[in-house]
């Protein structure tokens, strides 16, 4: 009796190796661009759910799908009424007080800690956070923007219902007016 081991036939729709890592370094590079984008998007304030994430990526919507699904099950996002954030990297935040003394100093409270700011440092201060003011500012114009096209979406819903309405009105009024034609015909003829 022969023993000896039969040679395995090769599959040929079986990829080669390096092709079978290439295709998993881009699946783990999608994955890379959803968190990527979830984090803009939540920093930003914005809608982070998988429409807005196949916009922002420009993925398919069955990449974004498998790449939240394995996000979720490594405990790196979590999602809230269909929306995505991700896992705390950071504290919560604390309430920050500040004070501005007579002198020109200023002082930052946040829990324990104080920090004493000369004008200088305060003003080196408020260019760093200029920015960050900025981004606040136009996250809350964003919110409003999108406040307002939805405002406008369900009044422009409510013009075709009326309008709808108004043409069923017309062709109804239409039927009537033939209808009283073709009676007084009748009944006068």
């Amino acid at each position: 009796m022969n023993t000896a081991t039969a040679e395995m036939p090769t599959d040929e729709l079986t990829p080669p190796a390096h092709e079978t890592a290439a295709a998993h370094a881009e699946r783990r590079s999608s994955r890379d661009m959803v968190l990527e984008a979830i984090m803009e998007l939540t920093d930003s304030e914005m809608s982070s759910k998988t429409p807005d994430l196949v916009r922002v990526t420009g993925l398919s919507h069955t990449v974004v799908h498998d790449s939240i699904k394995v996000l979720k099950q490594r405990g790196q996002i979590y999602s809230d009424n269909g929306a995505f954030f991700v896992c705390s990297e950071h504290q919560p935040a604390q309430p920050v007080y500040h004070t501005a003394m007579p002198d020109g100093i200023i002082k930052l409270e946040k829990g324990d800690q104080i920090l004493t700011l000369n004008p200088r440092e305060a003003r080196a201060v408020a260019r760093t956070m200029g920015g960050i003011v900025e981004q606040a500012a136009s996250i809350v114009l964003h919110h409003r923007q999108d406040e307002l096209q939805a405002q406008l979406r369900r009044m422009q819903r409510q013009v075709e219902k009326v309008e709808d309405a108004l043409a069923e009105a017309n062709k109804l009024s239409a039927q009537v007016s033939q209808d009283l034609k073709e009676l007084r015909g009748e009944l006068g003829g």
